[in-house]
């Protein structure tokens, strides 16, 4: 864990506490963004460990998708604006 937002490479998982994805990439950095996810991502900050678990049943090639909303009190760089909604 760590207090500092890395940008792309780090899961926000509570105010002041980012998981860091350093190479080998963690599974989750390659969760896209989705106001209506795919994917219930539960982050145990203790541990610190991450548990996916789908919300539906997904087809083979299936976009995994979480709602940045919901895990990112902060954004780096130019913030976050969703191409599906403007938001």
């Amino acid at each position: 864990l760590s207090p500092v937002n890395i940008g792309d490479r780090s899961l926000q998982v509570g105010r002041a506490a980012h998981l860091l994805s350093v190479p080998p990439e963690e599974p989750w950095v390659y969760l896209n963004h989705s106001f209506e996810p795919t994917v219930s991502l539960i982050v145990d900050p203790i541990t610190p460990v991450a548990t996916a678990r789908t919300t539906e049943d997904l087809v083979d090639g299936a976009a995994l998708t979480i709602d940045y909303t919901l895990h990112e009190w902060e954004m780096s760089g130019d913030g976050f604006v969703c191409s599906e909604s403007g938001r």
